[in-house]
């Protein structure tokens, strides 16, 4: 990428994630493409999280009043810069060091308003958890754009929050409905369509997760 490459920051939303949170933050630095800011968004560890993201000098502990979901994703867009934000679970370890470049790399095209990557199970996962990411996460990229006819529904629209990024310039005009307690992202990215703009895939932003 070169010097237009569009600014990110990396939003994690946490809540008591445990020593393991420290080697996702090693993980992420150590990515070929640097973030500007990691912000943890935190709601409302009692764990050791402060001590773990103060060693890392580009992260910051952010308390976010706000539950789990839409609102807390709102607000953590409130609390960052970047014109590309990223979207990790607390549990999500980046497969490779090339992870966040294949996720962002789509915004070059301007009319991309959101990525989202993989998931799998890590070596000696859960089977079952394997087999039914391998189904929700296919190998081939894909571009998702609207066409005078399409219909455009909730289940035919994959979007997945836990790794993902979002255009800001979008999202200001688009933001995460709060009123939806599931699939808050997947509707995200319906409106994000029908507004023509592109939800695209990136099979190669790995990460690993022993959840579905």
């Amino acid at each position: 990428m070169g010097d237009t490459a569009p600014s990110i920051s990396i939003v994690i939303p946490t809540l008591n994630p445990g020593r393991a949170f420290g080697t996702v933050l090693h993980r992420i630095m150590g990515q070929g493409r640097v973030p500007v800011e990691i912000v943890c968004a935190d709601l409302g560890s009692t764990d050791g999280i402060r001590h773990i993201v103060s060693q890392f000098p580009t992260a910051r502990f952010v308390e976010i009043a706000e539950p789990a979901g839409p609102g807390c994703w709102n607000r953590a867009m409130e609390e960052t810069r970047g014109e590309v934000v990223v979207f990790l679970s607390q549990d999500g370890l980046p497969g490779n060091g090339d992870w966040l470049s294949h996720l962002t790399a789509p915004f070059e095209d301007a009319s991309v308003g959101g990525v989202y990557g993989r998931q799998e199970v890590p070596m000696g996962g859960d089977p079952v958890i394997g087999f039914r990411l391998a189904q929700r996460f296919c190998a081939q990229p894909h571009w998702r754009r609207i066409r005078v006819g399409d219909t455009i529904s909730y289940k035919s629209l994959p979007f997945f929050i836990d790794n993902a990024a979002v255009r800001r310039s979008v999202w200001r005009g688009i933001h995460f409905n709060e009123h939806l307690p599931v699939g808050a992202d997947r509707v995200w990215a319906r409106q994000v369509v029908l507004a023509s703009y592109t939800i695209a895939y990136a099979p190669d932003a790995v990460v690993t997760r022993d959840v579905v």
